[in-house]
């Protein structure tokens, strides 16, 4: 299933927040299906939700998350092993600079 989200923002919004601007994504439940929340943070760091959307087919083929197995696991509970894990480069250059040895 596919849906399209479209936000409106206030007038002058995005001139106000560009250069601060951070997105963040965190994940929760709404009746067993996967709730998706999209937001912000305004100069007060605080959490400011743009959209929200419920997702009734999500099946995600691919996590990135830092080099902690507790991620992996957590992901095969819930949605199996069909799915590719890869991490991001600061995580995966960190992780290659702490196991080389010269």
């Amino acid at each position: 299933m596919k849906f399209q989200l479209q936000v409106e923002h206030p007038q002058g919004f995005s001139e106000r927040l560009a250069p601060t601007f951070k997105p963040v994504h965190k994940q929760k439940r709404y009746q067993r299906f996967p709730l998706l929340i999209v937001g912000t943070t305004d100069f007060h760091k605080n959490f400011r939700p743009i959209a929200i959307a419920i997702c009734v087919n999500y099946s995600p083929k691919y996590i990135l998350a830092d080099a902690a197995d507790s991620m992996t696991y957590a992901f095969k509970s819930v949605f199996g092993n069909d799915f590719k894990r890869t991490m991001c480069w600061a995580h995966d250059n960190r992780a290659m600079n702490r196991e080389l040895t010269i």
